[in-house]
């Protein structure tokens, strides 16, 4: 898996970073030669001040006849505001834990697109930790994703993923 890492104050990514996996021979699976393997998806960590990101893709390969390769990792820490559109850590394997994990942390939390870890069978992680305001009212996220909540008085870590449409974040966690 290769690792991407930027460390910046001021972020603004208006276009897409992709580090997906590499793709394979479509019409034959020999895992001993690496022959139809797809490659798995890559680590992205962004480490900032303030950040805005429009695309992250750290899926597996799109072909291979082996019909496998594991989606990667995507990391987005901030210590003030975090505004995020799309990022996808999709993975093709057959097993469980093949999706990627995506995981966002920022004082101020904002998404407002879709958070996908998911290839329908098989679901990835997703983390959203946030210290003052978290709005994923928009968002499509798959799977639902684990929300924190830390400041100064305490930190809320819920055990289950929690199912956006079934709590208002905001009023519902006071610490």
């Amino acid at each position: 898996m290769k690792h991407f890492q930027l460390n910046a104050t001021l972020v603004n990514i208006t276009g897409s970073v992709i580090a997906i996996g590499g793709n394979a021979d479509s019409d034959t699976c020999t895992v001993s030669n690496n022959w139809g393997v797809r490659g798995i998806g890559g680590k992205i960590t962004i480490n900032s001040l303030i950040a805005e990101v429009n695309t992250i893709n750290v899926s597996s390969g799109g072909i291979g006849f082996c019909d496998d390769g594991n989606g990667g990792k995507a990391i987005i820490n901030t210590t003030n505001t975090l505004t995020v559109y799309r990022v996808s850590a999709l993975g093709n394997a057959t097993v469980a834990d093949s999706s990627g994990n995506i995981t966002l942390r920022g004082h101020d939390l904002f998404v407002y697109d879709t958070l996908d870890a998911s290839n329908g069978t098989y679901r990835g992680k997703i983390i959203l930790e946030y210290n003052n305001t978290i709005n994923i009212t928009n968002a499509t996220i798959s799977p639902n994703p684990f929300i924190i909540k830390e400041n100064e008085f305490g930190r809320i870590e819920f055990a289950d993923a929690i199912n956006k449409t079934s709590i208002d974040i905001n009023s519902s966690i006071n610490i």
